[in-house]
């Protein structure tokens, strides 16, 4: 699972590439076998290309890598975290449509950025 625009994630690179970010981030948490998570995949690889420029969007494979799984109490995937100052600010649990993560985006985006 992977795009130009997504970082791959794991337990030794989390901290560097999601906190101290003046931009929001935001991070996939999947598991493999799992429909939902193959079809979250392409749908936030499309919103990482679109929000390339505002966004940094990344991906942990919540199997292997556990401990950031559990730091982040990730019950079930496919889960979305959006963190902004070095804080989780929105939990998206389960598949939802691009439209609603681009609409928690805007609503972040606007909140700290301007659009």
């Amino acid at each position: 699972m992977g795009s130009e625009n997504v970082i791959d994630l794991d337990y030794e690179n989390f901290d560097d590439e999601v906190f101290g970010r003046d931009q929001p981030v935001l991070v996939e948490f999947w598991s493999e076998g799992s429909y939902a998570c193959r079809e979250l995949s392409g749908i936030i690889d499309d919103v990482a290309q679109r929000y390339a420029d505002k966004v940094v969007v990344g991906r942990v494979d919540a199997d292997a890598n556990w401990q950031t799984a559990q730091q982040f109490d990730v019950r079930s995937t496919p889960l979305v975290l959006l963190f902004q100052n070095d804080r989780v600010v929105e939990r998206i649990e389960g598949l939802r449509t691009q439209q609603e993560y681009a609409q928690a985006l805007n609503e972040l985006l606007a909140r700290y950025w301007v659009i």
